[in-house]
């Protein structure tokens, strides 16, 4: 009889045990899942940390996998739902693409949520990455493209906050990455740093269409607010919104919507966006749209919308010292009416249509005629700096 119960123990041990799950050493598809399990099964090919996937020295995916992902043997991974999987990291490597299931949906996490170097060939698609100092760091060469996605930074410890960041390691070789269809966000709510923007480009050359590149200033203070901070690197954006806010106060920060440094034909091309950069809750804040310090900028088709803090200047386009003025291709129409826009710019980019005009000035009441008025520094009376085209002399 107790031969009898110990044989049907065994039995009953055999018939309840799965066996683990393994990953196929040259999967061409991948999992990672909040978990393994369904239904008491456990999968294979499948994974709950993004650590356990692409840890640089322990991860399956640079480690384990046998051949290692190129272009004859791609990787795809697919995310299922969650946001704190961990971080992703490559060094090196290449030909991953990574799905998730909607990009508030599944993420990457961590203080640099996705942490990349010299890699080639790599695809985000539907797919969040939230980082406390950067969303996605990219050191050095390499390509990659990115559909769909969330890319978030709401400030760690780092001194700077940057949703992209990309920077050299060897001097010359710069990646080139490809962004459609993104939400690039960067949340500052107090605290002093040095760069805080949603993008910054140091290295790579950066394509961006139809995305929105937002950062929202709650307080605090920063060397640099900006929308986009190109220091070195190349930015291409199409139908693109940069939107820069303050939603409290930053004394008497400056906030800018392009700050380009660097010494490139062209350094800065947008075409077919919103530059918006608004200060309204944060009195004494000066807001400027376009800074070109070298190199040529060229922004034709863009809209601008700027509102200063009370007692701040808004600029839609300012340059080192005023120079540079002729690497600026940013003409600009504002809406018609008795009084110019309230900004500061370069000579001959800004126009507007006065419609209080007539032969002796522009403050008529009855009988009035349009009159086009160009921006220009030579004009300094109490008209403004604005040129009437009609009476060949500066407005009065």
């Amino acid at each position: 009889m107790k031969r009898m119960r110990t044989l049907l123990w065994v039995v009953g041990l055999a018939l309840c045990w799965t066996a683990p799950a393994v990953a196929a050493v040259d999967a061409s598809v991948v999992h990672l899942r909040q978990s393994c399990t369904v239904g008491g099964v456990v999968l294979d090919d499948c994974f709950e940390t993004a650590a356990a996937l692409f840890d640089l020295a322990t991860g399956w995916v640079w480690n384990t996998r046998t051949p290692s992902p190129s272009a004859s043997n791609p990787l795809l991974v697919m995310v299922g739902p969650g946001t704190d999987f961990g971080a992703f990291a490559c060094s090196g490597g290449s030909h991953v693409t990574v799905r998730g299931s909607g990009r508030e949906i599944s993420a990457f996490d961590g203080a640099v949520a996705i942490d990349v170097t010299d890699c080639d060939q790599l695809a985000f698609i539907d797919i969040g990455a939230h980082g406390e100092d950067r969303a996605v760091r990219w050191r050095g060469a390499g390509s990659s493209s990115w559909s769909n996605v969330e890319l978030r930074a709401e400030g760690g410890a780092d001194p700077a906050t940057l949703a992209w960041d990309d920077e050299c390691t060897t001097p010359g070789e710069t990646g080139q990455h490809f962004v459609h269809w993104a939400r690039v966000r960067t949340l500052h709510a107090s605290g002093s740093e040095t760069l805080v923007a949603p993008v910054r480009t140091a290295c790579g050359e950066l394509f961006v269409y139809d995305s929105e590149l937002e950062l929202a200033a709650a307080g605090g203070s920063a060397s640099l607010f900006g929308g986009v901070l190109n220091l070195g690197g190349k930015a291409n954006l199409y139908g693109t919104v940069i939107r820069v806010r303050a939603t409290g106060g930053l004394g008497s920060n400056h906030m800018w919507g392009v700050f380009n440094t660097t010494d490139a034909e062209p350094a800065f091309t947008m075409h077919g966006g919103i530059i918006n950069v608004l200060a309204a809750a944060s009195p004494s804040t000066d807001v400027t749209g376009l800074f070109n310090f070298a190199g040529s900028v060229d922004t034709k088709e863009t809209a601008f919308v700027m509102k200063a803090g009370s007692g701040g200047t808004a600029y839609r386009l300012s340059s080192l010292l005023n120079q540079n003025q002729e690497n600026v291709q940013a003409p600009f129409l504002w809406e018609q009416g008795a009084e110019p826009p309230a900004i500061e710019s370069l000579d001959g980019q800004d126009l507007f249509v006065e419609t209080d005009c007539d032969g002796s000035g522009c403050a008529c009441s009855t009988g009035c005629d349009p009159h086009l008025m160009v921006y220009t520094s030579t004009c300094t009376g109490a008209g403004g700096p604005w040129f009437d085209t009609v009476r060949k002399q500066c407005r009065n």
